[in-house]
């Protein structure tokens, strides 16, 4: 993947992840877990993307934001599991 396709990826997972922490009013992960989660996610999937489809920009677009997406409200339970054992 490109340098450019790797920035565009990490702005998608830095906006998903801070309207995941608007949306859910997370306090348990909080805005910096919810960006590293977030970025991780969208890098992923637009990795993944490219791999299928090279320079295909709105595939790139969409699949950040659905990684992004998908890994925070995955994890989500289990911070919440984690953060209710530890209190």
């Amino acid at each position: 993947m490109d340098p450019m396709s790797q920035i565009i990826a990490i702005n998608i997972g830095n906006v998903v992840a801070w309207l995941a922490a608007l949306y859910l009013r997370d306090a348990l992960r909080g805005l910096i877990g919810n960006v590293a989660v977030g970025m991780t996610g969208a890098l992923v999937a637009a990795q993944l993307s490219q791999a299928l489809l090279p320079g295909h920009l709105p595939a790139l677009i969409l699949a950040a934001f659905l990684g992004a997406a998908a890994l925070i409200y995955t994890l989500l339970p289990l911070t919440r599991q984690i953060f209710r054992n530890k209190h």
